[in-house]
């Protein structure tokens, strides 16, 4: 939407109406839980507004498009090809392990083309440019405020502060360490870039309760990021900046870790005995300390800026890498420091001290995402080309961890792309990055040439390249509020890059017949949202009445019609199996029989690794007294999750009881002997398995992985039995020898 293109009435509404949606979603959507897509129930609804908000935003897009788009441009080009990642994950939704998640997450790479088209054409016009730039750092002050509010007692936002690391709207650290990296760097960009001397003081003030969250937080993955962006920011600068801005970046640092040590402090105190007092000094000081800070950061400003006033000293050459190189060599530094176990306590604060020292091969963090990683290609390996679908991970996980950890994520935005949508969606995903950093690198080459001083261009890639970069080692893009700004960023991103070429098919058909079928997508999907939102409705009422009142008749027709409109919907067929299990369970009346039965067929055809349907469908078989098909869902269990010690616990009960029935012949009892007596060497295996794991991951498992007493009761009958089995089996043979 270049700038010509407002003085258009037509145009001029459009630009207004995205704008507006924008500048709302990033104020008030992070307070959803970042709208987490975490395969449960709780985040649907929120997810579902969002996309639904998102998709009459792209419905106003396509009129924009339909009237004046023309591939014209690479970015024009971007704008097409981006579609291709939901198309990849709507395609992996045919053969999906999990089609309900599955479906979501196509949905919301659907809205991850929005955000894109959104940040490039908004971006295109100087004033949805300046907009943009001040919408996603203002909604990022709003957030870390926010973030320090719940630290020192002031709001009670739910797991804000998450086992003592601070975690604000997301209700995860590492998450909201990666987005405070990217808040960080936008923060210093606009102190450099903002000629007033009142918005330098602003940002630099907000800098300090910045890092001071970004400490508070404790994430060590996020603190390298960081120094890998700083590294690549300063490379982009002139040596004088690059020292202006170290200097700045160590007042900061300085202030953050003044103010760090009184912060954990007084928090302690507040869970202790809450104080209004406490509070109170405890935002002084941060609050005095960041004014402080602020100050200085404008008066090293304004004393060495004057250094830069050569416009010769500010063209960009080779010899500027001089300072990126000596900080990398440091940085190698501290690295050989933390891996030859220096004592970090005697010169940091202990928890950041303890954080660093636990850097190692075999530390838990580590140890469990180099697992996550190979567990995950293992079983992507077996869907290579289109993928198990979106969520993949969250059900086949069960079959394929190598020892009884518990993740529903793959901790690597990569790999899970690659587990959900093969290595087709992999490398749609590969090739559109690639193609925005490479008109990246054009817009880079072009700017180094010159010498202006505004470099707020730099924060839309650096947005982006945070959260991408962070997505390495856990899973921000499964917040849709955090994925939709990286390519809300990537989309502004290669609109201030933009090159033109030759009009490919120009204002013809072709462009009118690709807006005019995202036109119609877009309705369609907005008519999924408003079916998907009704069916929660119903199943909220379903839940209410079940809770309140207790009418098993509300409850069953609330569910059936929830389930009648989502008819894939995990949850609800969940839900509707387990009642009507445990209503059969005391009435004994087929009909809930019949009903639960319905439901786990439905579930095994739609989400065969569902763990739940499986547990709910032994025991229906073992109320209805069906040992012979409670015995083949048993072995099912065991085979399809071999760390759930539950399972192993049921099937050798099972075993037992039907090896002692003295109405079966002499050799079929013995089979199940024989199987149970397999069931107890392959739990000792894996318990041979989980003692070779480091420390910490071994204690852990043995805790969800160990022979409890009722097991322990389970083998010595097992030896009992089979010592009966064998004397019946010496009498048996002696008696014939006799003959």
């Amino acid at each position: 939407m270049k700038d010509g293109d407002l003085d258009r009435k037509n145009t001029r509404w459009i630009f207004a109406a995205t704008s507006f949606f924008v500048v709302m979603f990033l104020f008030l959507a992070p307070f959803n839980k970042g709208l987490f897509v975490g395969y449960e129930i709780t985040f649907e609804r929120p997810l579902y507004i969002a996309l639904f908000c998102s998709l009459v935003c792209l419905t106003f897009i396509c009129v924009y498009l339909y009237r004046d788009w023309q591939l014209a441009s690479h970015g024009d080009i971007l704008v097409a090809l981006i579609w291709i990642i939901p198309i990849s994950y709507f395609i992996a939704t045919l053969e999906a392990i999990t089609s309900h998640w599955a479906f979501i997450e196509a949905f919301v790479r659907l809205g991850w083309g929005v955000f894109f088209v959104l940040g490039y054409y908004v971006a295109r016009h100087s004033a949805g440019y300046n907009l943009l730039l001040i919408a996603l750092i203002g909604s990022g002050y709003v957030i870390v405020m926010f973030g320090l509010l719940n630290w020192f007692g002031n709001a009670h936002y739910k797991d804000a502060v998450l086992a003592e690391r601070l975690s604000s709207v997301f209700q995860y650290p590492n998450a909201y360490a990666a987005y405070l990296i990217a808040i960080a760097i936008c923060a210093l960009i606009m102190v450099q870039s903002s000629r007033k001397k009142k918005y330098r003081i602003f940002h630099a003030f907000m800098l300090v309760p910045v890092f001071l969250s970004l400490l508070l937080t404790l994430s060590r993955g996020a603190l390298l990021v960081l120094f890998i962006v700083l590294i690549f920011y300063l490379t982009l600068l002139p040596w004088k900046r690059q020292l202006i801005s170290l200097m700045e970046l160590g007042i900061v640092g300085i202030a953050a870790f003044a103010v760090y040590g009184f912060a954990v402090k007084t928090r302690g105190q507040l869970l202790e005995n809450y104080s209004q007092g406490v509070t109170l000094r405890g935002w002084l000081l941060v609050l005095g300390i960041s004014v402080i800070a602020s100050l200085v950061v404008l008066g090293v400003r304004l004393w060495f800026g004057k250094l830069d006033d050569n416009k010769a000293d500010k063209r960009w050459s080779p010899k500027h890498l001089a300072l990126p190189v000596v900080l990398v060599s440091l940085g190698l530094a501290l690295y050989v420091l933390i891996l030859s176990n220096f004592p970090f306590s005697k010169i940091l604060p202990a928890e950041i001290a303890a954080r660093l020292e636990g850097v190692n091969l075999q530390s838990t963090s580590v140890f469990l995402r180099n697992t996550l990683y190979e567990d995950a290609l293992r079983a992507g390996a077996d869907y290579p080309v289109f993928g198990a679908g979106g969520g993949a991970w969250s059900v086949l996980s069960e079959s394929f961890k190598s020892y009884p950890y518990s993740s529903s994520k793959v901790h690597n935005f990569y790999i899970e792309t690659y587990l959900e949508s093969g290595l087709f969606g992999l490398i749609v995903l590969m090739v559109i990055l690639c193609y925005v950093f490479v008109l990246l690198i054009g817009q880079i080459k072009k700017k180094i040439r010159e010498t202006n001083d505004d470099i707020r261009w730099l924060i839309f890639p650096v947005f982006s390249i945070v959260i991408l970069g962070h997505s390495l080692v856990d899973f921000d893009m499964s917040f849709f509020y955090l994925s939709s700004l990286v390519f809300l960023t990537l989309g502004a991103t290669a609109a201030i890059s933009n090159r033109p070429i030759a009009a490919i098919w120009g204002k013809g058909r072709v462009t009118k017949a690709f807006a005019s079928g995202l036109f119609l997508v877009a309705i369609f999907m907005i008519y999924k949202c408003i079916i998907a939102l009704r069916a929660d409705e119903y199943y909220r009422s379903s839940m209410n009445v079940l809770a309140e009142e207790g009418k098993y008749a509300a409850y069953q027709s609330a569910i059936e019609q929830a389930e009648n409109l989502m008819p894939g919907h995990s949850q609800y067929l969940l839900s509707m199996a387990q009642l009507n299990q445990l209503m059969y369970r005391e009435t004994k009346n087929e009909s809930f029989s019949k009903t639960a039965e319905y439901a786990l067929n439905r579930l095994k055809a739609i989400d065969p690794y569902n763990i739940e349907a499986v547990e709910i469908n032994y025991d229906l078989d073992m109320d209805r007294m069906n040992f012979d098909r409670a015995h083949e869902v048993a072995r099912r269990a065991v085979a399809l999750f071999p760390w759930s010690i539950g399972f192993y616990e049921n099937a050798i009960e099972l075993n037992l009881r039907l090896g002692s029935d003295a109405s079966l012949l002499a050799d079929k009892r013995r089979e199940y002997s024989n199987e149970a007596r397999l069931l107890v060497d392959e739990i000792e295996r894996r318990i041979g398995r989980i003692d070779k794991l480091p420390e910490t991951e071994r204690l852990m498992s043995r805790g969800v992985f160990d022979v409890n007493d009722n097991l322990q009761a389970q083998f010595l009958m097992l030896d009992v039995m089979e010592a009966l089995q064998k004397a019946e089996r010496e009498r048996l043979s002696t008696e014939s020898k006799r003959r």
